[in-house]
């Protein structure tokens, strides 16, 4: 019999060894994240299906998010706290070249984070090999070192497995206890729909399965013939063919819903009759299907399509074979694509371009032409990045026969690939996908939009006024801020204010700006240019 001391004791043990083995799943599962995205980024399609990188990255976020959330708080605080370390240490080695100075990789960032994080947990760096677990919380951190060896090579005591044994007992009947009464509330709705209908088949029972789970269908958004020449949406009709299929006001097909293999459609009968191929587009986004189509069931069919209207009963149904799955298709900025959408450019812009947009982010603009019929609410235009982010946009602005939409996005350092998804009225979705490069930096901005002249310094007793002259060579308005001023001393970078410069320089506009800064030596600084200052006494 354990004493009272004991099992405290055992417990806190363990306490500790799970928040280790936790500390290192956390740690190895973004490894495992930051690898895929290499991986993605060295020439995988990323808005196309999993790449096995992806799919252990997938598992990797479940594995993090199935962590206890005190724990996981407490490790992001710490992952976070690191990488922020790294990024000054880089930046600090970091060569300055034209006065801008080239940050680090954040990839490259994280990945010293973690090698750094994962050689304390695993005791690499302690000549003594015990390795660091945190504790505590993210405002108030504790760093235990345990010895791994000990660990690894003693078997639990006595009371270890008592305590163990009390969890897992607790634990088992908790989970037979939610077992019977999942069995319960899934078994009694059953046999009161069995008592009611004896007779009734099941209508999924062509339903495909996987590892013993039905497959979800891929809803029918539209069908058209292979020459191009016709196109009707398409109706999921629960009973075979109900009247309004048939409608001749409205030319439609109509799709027996449930129906898998083969797929169950009908068409109006002049449309069935000369029909050889058949391209059925999937709703959501999901690839269209290609039939090609017959009058001779020789083998198994994976379309059968008969007439809508009992009129067109003299037309024989047609049977169809599965020829291709083709991908939606993905559009470039300027080729138009279906009910009337056509994007027209996509661009983007950063800090350095407009200095009050959040730090960390830029604005991703899709102009998009539009003649004011179409309702983009339901539509849902929609920005997809590599990473799998997605963003919505602001409210639009129309201008000349165009919407633009507008996306904060995360700042990018290098070219990347974003793509700008909406869904038709017929619940099909157009794809737009570009590649673009990051924004320019301000001292860029700056030094191709910006022209000083005539520098002049007039000093006195105390201070001097330097005189300069700025014209705005670029095509759009030009705002210099605070940040962009400066005059650096031996010891301190001290902000400079112009009151000339409280309004846009106009594109071309040309003005003179009085600076008053102390009399001493130093570096006026105006974004990229420095002028050395020199007082002689």
């Amino acid at each position: 019999m354990s004493s009272i001391d004991e099992r405290e004791s055992a417990r806190y043990r363990q306490d500790v060894l799970l928040s280790y083995r936790a500390w290192q799943r956390y740690l190895e599962a973004q490894q495992t994240i930051l690898a895929a995205a290499a991986e993605a980024q060295a020439g995988a399609d990323p808005f196309e299906g999993l790449s096995s990188g992806q799919e252990r990255a997938a598992a990797a976020e479940r594995a993090i998010a199935e962590l206890p959330a005190d724990k996981r708080e407490l490790f992001e605080a710490i992952y976070d706290a690191e990488r922020t370390q790294v990024q000054r240490q880089l930046d600090a080695e970091a060569p300055v070249r034209g006065g801008t100075v080239t940050r680090a990789d954040p990839d490259e960032v994280a990945r010293r984070a973690l090698a750094h994080l994962l050689a304390e947990a695993q005791g690499l760096h302690r000549d003594d090999r015990r390795g660091l677990v945190p504790r505590g919380t993210p405002e108030a951190i504790k760093w235990l070192a345990i010895d791994l060896a000990a660990i690894a090579q003693s078997p639990p005591s006595a009371t270890d497995y008592q305590v163990l044994g009390r969890r897992q007992a607790a634990r088992r009947s908790l989970i037979v206890n939610f077992g019977f009464a999942a069995l319960a509330l899934v078994a009694i709705p059953t046999l009161l729909i069995l008592l009611q209908r004896p007779g009734a088949s099941s209508a999924a029972g062509g339903l495909p399965t996987a590892n013993g789970a039905e497959l979800v269908l891929w809803d029918l958004a539209t069908v058209r013939d292979g020459q191009g020449e016709w196109s009707l949406p398409v109706k999921a009709a629960q009973t075979r063919w109900p009247p309004d299929c048939a409608s001749a006001e409205q030319a439609r097909a109509c799709w027996q819903a449930g129906t898998f293999r083969p797929l169950e459609l009908c068409l109006p009968a002049e449309r069935l009759a000369s029909s050889t191929t058949l391209l059925l587009d999937a709703a959501n986004g999901q690839p269209t299907r290609v039939y090609a189509l017959r009058a001779d069931p020789a083998g198994p069919a994976d379309l059968v399509v008969s007439p809508c209207s009992a009129a067109g009963e003299d037309v024989p149904p047609r049977y169809g074979v599965l020829e291709a799955v083709q991908p939606l298709a993905v559009l470039a900025p300027g080729e138009r694509g279906p009910d009337g959408v056509q994007v027209d450019t996509i661009t983007v812009r950063g800090r350095g371009e407009d200095p009050e947009l959040p730090e960390g982010r830029m604005e991703l603009t899709v102009a998009v032409q539009d003649d004011g019929g179409h309702d983009w609410v339901a539509r849902a235009p929609t920005v997809l990045l590599a990473d799998g982010e997605t963003v919505t946009p602001g409210a639009p602005e129309r201008s000349d026969g165009q919407l633009r939409f507008d996306y904060l996005i995360p700042e990018q350092a290098e070219p990347f690939v974003v793509q700008w998804q909406v869904t038709t009225a017929t619940d099909q979705v157009v794809r737009y996908r570009a590649t673009l490069d990051p924004p320019p930096s301000r001292h860029a901005v700056l030094r191709a939009g910006l022209e000083i002249a005539d520098v002049a310094v007039a000093p006195s007793q105390q201070t001097m006024a330097v005189t300069l002259t700025l014209r705005n060579t670029g095509e759009r308005p030009l705002v210099l801020v605070a940040a962009d001023l400066g005059f650096q001393t031996q010891t301190t970078r001290r902000e400079v204010a112009a009151t000339a410069l409280q309004q846009p320089l106009e594109p071309g506009e040309r003005r003179v700006v009085e600076i008053d800064l102390p009399l001493e030596n130093g570096v006026l600084l105006v974004g990229p240019f420095r002028y050395q200052l020199a007082v002689r006494r």
